[in-house]
């Protein structure tokens, strides 16, 4: 049996990026015995995704990938790592800062069908993150069994109060400062990184401009991260993503290198593979209800639709 330290550096390895030694706790005492991964899905409504199968807790099996499918609008700071099979509904780890030292992640639900409140929180930490996940459903008054964990948690595990479906707003950091987007995951970093005003149409809930705008917007981006304020730049590029179908390729395109170099620029370089892992690969459209996607290399941006 591995240990937790030994499965917290495979998964640093399959996320590219460290997490909690409580995750790694939780994948080695669930996923080691068969019974307590059915009750940890029993009382949770989730289940380990993707590749996170055994696997990643015995040291001496290859590596799994990360998987490769990602919805529209995922955020490229999710670690996810549990779903329900239901919707792409998933449960995952915000990284926000991946240059500050940390005990816990906070935890958030991305629900892409929930058209508006994709991305809301659960928790500040593993814990209460799966206990307000055990309340998600309502179970027409079935009692939930409490979910014993003793390698991972002191006391049993029991449903909190269902999540308010808002968004996660990190606690207050000296010399920190976050903004809100419209994909209600945010922007936070250092107060110097951050121009005078990133919002450019009124404010959150923010609302995309009509397509004649959209040249405005990217020039936005543009500027601050010239001038050296990639925060405000992320903020506005995130903006950019929000209704894709209004977004030609071409403005798309060069959002997401935007996107990339100010978070090289704020020294994340996890966050910036991330947004050409999970950002940059496809262009989702959106007509009336109908959903397709566009896939295109950042290499064929300079081509509009209107040229096609």
């Amino acid at each position: 049996m591995s240990s937790a330290e030994d499965v917290r550096e495979r998964l640093k390895a399959y996320y590219g990026t460290d997490v909690p030694l409580s995750l790694a706790r939780l994948l080695t005492a669930v996923l080691a015995d068969e019974i307590v991964e059915q009750a940890f899905q029993e009382s949770t409504v989730f289940y380990f995704t993707g590749t996170l199968d055994r696997s990643v807790i015995d040291c001496a099996a290859p590596l799994p990938p990360r998987p490769t499918l990602r919805y529209h609008n995922e955020p490229p700071e999710l670690l996810r790592f549990a779903a329900t099979g239901m919707d792409g509904e998933q449960m995952g780890l915000l990284q926000l800062a991946e240059e500050l030292p940390f005990d816990e992640l906070p935890v958030v639900g991305y629900f892409p069908m929930e058209f508006g409140r994709e991305t809301f929180a659960l928790g500040d930490d593993l814990e209460s993150g799966i206990r307000a996940a055990m309340s998600i459903y309502d179970r027409q008054g079935e009692e939930i069994t409490p979910l014993s964990l003793p390698e991972v948690f002191p006391t049993p595990l029991r449903p909190a109060a269902s999540p308010a479906w808002a968004p996660h707003t990190p606690p207050a950091r000296k010399g920190y400062r976050f903004e809100m987007t419209s994909d209600r995951v945010g922007v936070f970093a250092p107060e110097e990184a951050f121009g005078a005003v990133h919002r450019p149409f009124g404010g959150w809930p923010y609302r995309m401009p009509r397509a004649g705008q959209l040249e405005d917007l990217l020039a936005r981006a543009e500027g601050f991260l010239t001038e050296g304020f990639p925060a405000s730049a992320i903020a506005v590029a995130r903006e950019l993503r929000v209704e894709a179908s209004q977004v030609n390729r071409e403005i798309f395109g060069r959002s997401v290198q935007i996107w990339r170099d100010a978070a090289m620029q704020l020294g994340r370089t996890w966050l910036a593979a991330m947004v050409d892992e999970i950002v940059a690969p496809d262009l989702t459209v959106r007509s009336g209800t109908a959903y397709g996607t566009i896939s295109f290399s950042i290499a064929e941006s300079a081509t509009t639709d209107d040229d096609e």
